[in-house]
C-alpha cells in the first residue's frame, strides 16, 4: 500500500501532491495521538499528553506559501537567455572581465597574464605569425644576429636572452670569445654572456683541434664542450653545429671512460639523429652512435636490477642500423657476452671499432674472472701463463701475469728460473672462491 501511494503521489500535480502529504501527516499524528492515550505511565496511571509539533515537518513548503501569503521566487532564466544579456567572451561573463583583466581592456597579454584582447585572432596577428613560422622553416640553423645589442638598448641595463626573445624572432648572444668558462645557470641567462652559432662553429674546431694534438686535458676538453653544449641550448639550436659538438662531446667522453657525460651526450643525439634521419652526411654517425647505445645499455642492464634498456634500444634500431657494420659488431658481442662465449668476445675486442672497444673493456675484468675460475675448476694441477694470454685476450705474457697478481685475483703461480711460469689450479680456484 505504501509503494503504491507513493507511485500515486509521483504522478500527482503539485498542489494535489501537497494536500496528500498534509493529509498524511496530520492522519499520522492523530494516530499516534490514539497509540499515547491508552500508553500509561506511572503508579497513578496519568496518562502522557498529545505531541506537541515544534517544527515544521520535512519536504513541507513553509506555511506562508501554503497559506497563499507568498510565492516561491521565479527560476532562473534559462542559459540562452543569461548569454544574450551578458555576452560570454572566452567562456567569461564581461561583468567578470575586468576582474580578470586589471587597467585597460586593450592591453596586450603579458608574462602570466590573460588575454582578453579582441585583437588576439585578427588578421594583422595571424599574418605575423604565419611570417615568423616561414622564416624559422628550419629552426636552429647557424645565423647571424642581424643587430647587435649593448647596454642601452634595455631599459634594465644588461640584456637577456629571454627579452631578446620578446622583441625579436629569435634570440641569438653576444659573445664573441672563442673559450668560456662552464657555469651552471641560475637565472635568465644575459646576451654578452652567451656566444652565437656562427662563434660556436669556431669554438667547436678549436676543441676539435686541441683534442686530437694532446694539448688539452680531458677536465678542460670537457669544460669547454659543456660550455658550447649550454650556448646552444639556450639558444634552441638543433642544426648540424648541435650534432657534431654532442658527437664530439660524446666520444672524448668514451675515450676517457667517462660514462656520465657519455650518457648525457647520447640521450641528446638520439633526438637530433632521428631529426636527421633523412640526411645521407650523418648516415655513419647514425650507425656508430646505435652501436654506442646498444653496448651502454648492456653495462645499464648488468647493473641494474631488471633492466630492460637493451631491449628498447634493440627494438628501436632501424633498417639502415641493422646493416652498419658497427651494429653488427656490437650485436655480435652482446650474443657472446649473453652466451659466455668468452674466447669470441676477446676476438671480436681485438678488431672493435672506433669506440667499441672502450665499451666493451667495461666487461673485460668480469669475464676474465669468470673464466679463470672456469678453466681451473676443469683443470689438474697446473697451466700455463701463456694459456691465458692468449685465451683472456692480453697483450704479452707480463700484463697476464700483472692481471693474475692483482688484489682481486690473486692466483697462485709457480715460477722457475728458465720456465715458463703455471699456475697451481687447485690453490687459484680455492683463492677465487
Amino acid at each position: 500500500q505504501q509503494q503504491q501511494q507513493q507511485q500515486m503521489m509521483m504522478m500527482m500535480p503539485p498542489y494535489q501532491m501537497q494536500q496528500q502529504q498534509q493529509q498524511l501527516f496530520y492522519g499520522q499524528q492523530h494516530l499516534q495521538q490514539q497509540q499515547y492515550q491508552h500508553q500509561a505511565i506511572g503508579m497513578s496511571g496519568y496518562q502522557m499528553p498529545p505531541p506537541v509539533l515544534t517544527r515544521q515537518p520535512l519536504g513541507m513548503p513553509p506555511m506562508s506559501v501554503i497559506s497563499g501569503q507568498a510565492q516561491y521566487p521565479s527560476p532562473p532564466p534559462p542559459l540562452q537567455q543569461f548569454q544574450e544579456q551578458q555576452p560570454l567572451r572566452f567562456g567569461v561573463p564581461s561583468a567578470l572581465e575586468s576582474r580578470l583583466t586589471p587597467g585597460d581592456s586593450n592591453r596586450k597579454r603579458d608574462r602570466g597574464g590573460i588575454a582578453m584582447d579582441d585583437d588576439l585572432y585578427s588578421k594583422q596577428n595571424k599574418k605575423k605569425r604565419e611570417q615568423r613560422f616561414n622564416n624559422n622553416e628550419h629552426y636552429g640553423e647557424e645565423i647571424e644576429r642581424p643587430k647587435s645589442v649593448t647596454r642601452t638598448d634595455s631599459p634594465r641595463g644588461e640584456v637577456t636572452m629571454a627579452e631578446l626573445k620578446t622583441g625579436n624572432k629569435r634570440a641569438v648572444g653576444t659573445n664573441q670569445s672563442l673559450t668560456k668558462a662552464y657555469m651552471r645557470l641560475t637565472s635568465d641567462p644575459k646576451a654578452s654572456d652567451i656566444r652565437p652559432p656562427a662563434v660556436l662553429k669556431k669554438a667547436l674546431a678549436l676543441v676539435e683541434e686541441k683534442w686530437k694534438s694532446r694539448e688539452w686535458t680531458y677536465d678542460q676538453l670537457k669544460e669547454q664542450l659543456k660550455s658550447i653544449r649550454q650556448d646552444l641550448t639556450v639558444q634552441h639550436a638543433k642544426g648540424p653545429l648541435a650534432v657534431s659538438a654532442y658527437e664530439t662531446h660524446a666520444r672524448v667522453a668514451l675515450e676517457h671512460d667517462d660514462l656520465a657525460e657519455y650518457n648525457q651526450c647520447q640521450t641528446v643525439l638520439k633526438t637530433l639523429h632521428e631529426r636527421y634521419i633523412n640526411e645521407e652526411k650523418f648516415k655513419d654517425s647514425r650507425g656508430e652512435f646505435a652501436a654506442y647505445r646498444l653496448l651502454y645499455a648492456l653495462i645499464a642492464d648488468e647493473t641494474a636490477k631488471n633492466g630492460r634498456q637493451l631491449f628498447t634500444e634493440m627494438i628501436d634500431l632501424t633498417e639502415e642500423n641493422i646493416e652498419h657494420d658497427f651494429v653488427k659488431h656490437a650485436l655480435e658481442a652482446i650474443v657472446s657476452v649473453k652466451g659466455s662465449d668468452i674466447v669470441k668476445f676477446f676476438k671480436l675486442r681485438k678488431i672493435a671499432p672506433n669506440y667499441n672497444w672502450n665499451l666493451m673493456q667495461k666487461h673485460a675484468n668480469r669475464l676474465r674472472g669468470h673464466a679463470l675460475l672456469a678453466v681451473c675448476s676443469s683443470h689438474r694441477p697446473t697451466i700455463p701463463v701463456s694459456f691465458f694470454t692468449t685465451t683472456l685476450g692480453f697483450e704479452n705474457e707480463e700484463e697476464t701475469m700483472e692481471y693474475l697478481k692483482s688484489d682481486e685475483i690473486k692466483a697462485v703461480l709457480i715460477e722457475k728460473k728458465g720456465e715458463t711460469p703455471l699456475v697451481d689450479c687447485k690453490n687459484t680456484q680455492t683463492a677465487l672462491l
